[in-house]
């Protein structure tokens, strides 16, 4: 399995967090009242998210979500798991 500096590297390396940033721009998404977050902190809570997904890691699945993102490991095996960052505009489900 990769290490969690890793997991977190290529995720941090590939999202796109211009797109995030240009999108809570448009639609005026505030957080906590602090007005649309900087390209600089977005990156910052979505490495404390995801550090925070893994602090588990190996023990149990763990899925949050918050100021539109979504952060999702889930253990497959002993030795496979992943680790996932979304940015959700709208999402639905029923039961």
């Amino acid at each position: 399995m990769k290490s969690n500096q890793r997991l977190i590297e290529e995720i941090m390396d590939n999202f796109d967090f211009e797109k995030v940033n240009k999108v809570m721009k448009v639609l005026n998404w505030t957080w906590h009242g602090k007005g649309v977050p900087t390209l600089k902190r977005l990156k910052e809570e979505a490495v404390k998210y995801l550090n925070e997904a893994l602090r588990h890691r190996g023990e149990r699945d763990s899925r949050f979500s918050t100021g539109g993102y979504e952060v999702e490991y889930i253990l497959h095996s002993e030795y496979q798991d992943s680790l996932s960052l979304k940015f959700v505009l709208e999402d639905w489900e029923s039961y």
